[in-house]
């Protein structure tokens, strides 16, 4: 089939868009969302590193400026 005459519903339902193997989509669905949540979890690290350092120096620049 000639995709460049299908729409967009055509285009969906045909093979070149979506795999008959569904079992391949789901691993790829499920690796792609572990890697995305693992990556979530590693950037609040840094976040959290980031505000407590943040935190630090306010402390140490307040403490300075009162002496």
């Amino acid at each position: 089939m000639d995709s460049s005459k299908l729409n967009f519903g055509d285009y969906v339902n045909s093979q070149e868009y979506m795999t008959p193997d569904y079992s391949q989509l789901i691993q790829t669905y499920y690796t792609d969302v572990t890697y995305l949540v693992d990556l979530l979890v590693k950037l609040a690290g840094v976040y959290n590193v980031l505000i407590n350092s943040a935190d630090v120096l306010n402390r140490i620049a307040l403490g300075k400026i009162k002496k």
